[in-house]
């Protein structure tokens, strides 16, 4: 199936992406009835003078008052009247065994916070296709439920299963650096982002074809501003000679762990790194 979206915005779209902002401002509920009855021109004009005036206010506004004032404003708009409903229609595809998936860790649904068009939404509930890079969401709207395939060219980051995936377009040291990464390590003058991606295999079980995902994981560390992919010890030395040895006998030390859980180590490895780099800047 062929996935493509068109990367557009209409009155509609800048309609509500302003209307929320405005609305988690002044969260009186009366503004937002009052913004649904006025003209184009009228609201861009009102809107304007408005923030201008009272966007100081937003510091004042707690993160929790923030998403709640969100998620009442989509109730009353309805999700199928925001930006979200700019996608495909997900239909399954494959054909698979029980207890085989093409999704981050299960086959169901988990609530989110999707940042789509530099906008917060709330508690969708999304599944992550880590065979198509692609996020599918289950959408209640008035004419009932719709599962879609999210417009991925608005999404920036999303947060589910208590983990943070960034969408990365760049070029590292060696390959097109694309798509969504898991956010590790961040903040520090390493930082460490994890690809998890699956490969179909197809194969026939009772004159029938059946697909099997199994699961990839590479990383990626950014360091002095550039990307760089590492599968492998020589990989980071390279990007550190001046911590060669500190980075051998981490990989040493930590054996075990790089055997039953390369994921873990790679975090524990990245934290190391920045732990040398600070203790030398501070010499």
């Amino acid at each position: 199936m062929d996935i493509s979206f068109k990367k557009k915005r209409g009155f509609k779209a800048s309609f509500f992406f302003i209307t929320r902002v405005f609305y988690i401002l002044a969260p009186q509920k009366l503004h937002l009835f009052m913004l649904l009855k006025l003209t184009p021109l009228r609201f861009y004009l009102y809107t304007f003078f408005y923030l201008i005036f009272i966007g100081g206010l937003t510091a004042q506004v707690s993160d929790e008052a923030h998403k709640n004032n969100y998620k009442w404003f989509d109730e009353q708009i309805g999700l199928q009247n925001t930006d979200l409903y700019n996608g495909v229609r997900y239909v399954t595809q494959f054909r698979t065994l029980p207890n085989d998936f093409r999704f981050f860790k299960n086959d169901d649904y988990h609530l989110a916070k999707i940042t789509f068009d530099q906008q917060p939404y709330y508690d969708i509930p999304i599944k992550y296709d880590l065979f198509q890079d692609e996020i599918v969401a289950k959408l209640q709207g008035s004419n009932g439920e719709s599962i879609v395939y999210l417009n991925k060219f608005f999404i920036s980051e999303f947060s589910f299963l208590d983990k943070t995936f960034v969408q990365l377009n760049s070029q590292s040291s060696n390959e097109p650096v694309q798509g969504f990464y898991e956010l590790a390590v961040y903040n520090e003058p390493i930082e460490l982002y994890i690809k998890y991606y699956k490969q179909k295999k197809e194969f026939i079980k009772q004159k029938s074809l059946y697909h099997k995902f199994s699961l990839k994981v590479s990383y990626l560390l950014k360091y002095e501003g550039q990307y760089y992919v590492v599968s492998s010890k020589s990989d980071i030395q390279k990007i550190l000679p001046n911590f060669k040895k500190q980075i051998n006998s981490f990989f040493q030390a930590n054996k075990k762990i790089k055997k039953d859980n390369p994921t873990e180590f790679m975090k524990m490895l990245a934290l190391n790194l920045n732990r040398y780099i600070r203790q030398t800047t501070t010499k």
